[in-house]
């Protein structure tokens, strides 16, 4: 009696551990690997800045030109700077900067915004009407982080 009671603790106390063991594993593995989904980390802030910067140009709701009226686009903007004298030249002019960038959204049918070829073709679109804004350095890239049409 007494061994085969020494066996059953020995089996549970197996399983525990083979448990414990297993459930530690899932944990680390959900939160470093899944967790992160995989993707590398963002570049720090200094590197970012060291490569010109990026501005955030904010978020924009506004109606399209369409014949109905009745089409809205929202779109988060960032763009992206060749240097940081670009960057200090767009916080001086931020409203001109977001002024510039709702009439190029409302001149646009919705037509002309869809699909991947439409979000290339505005991002052109704004980065030219922003550019003259900015004497030293150039917009390299505009970045949608949001893009709905309604």
């Amino acid at each position: 009696m007494k061994r085969l009671l020494g066996k059953v603790l020995l089996v549970v106390v197996a399983v525990l551990l083979v448990g414990g063991i297993a459930g530690g594993a899932a944990y680390w593995a959900a939160t470093t690997v899944i967790g992160s989904g995989g993707a590398k980390p963002k570049q720090p802030a200094e590197k970012q800045a060291a490569a010109g910067g990026v501005f955030d140009a904010g978020d924009y709701t506004t109606n399209l030109a369409d014949p109905s009226g009745r089409r809205v686009i929202r779109v988060k903007v960032e763009l992206s700077l060749s240097d940081q004298k670009a960057l200090a030249e767009l916080d001086k002019h931020k409203g001109d900067v977001r002024n510039a960038i709702l009439m190029v959204l409302r001149s646009k049918q919705a037509e002309e915004v869809q699909g991947s070829q439409g979000q290339v073709n505005l991002g052109r679109d704004i980065q030219a009407k922003v550019a003259p804004l900015i004497t030293p350095g150039k917009i390299d890239n505009v970045n949608f982080l949001e893009f709905v049409v309604q």
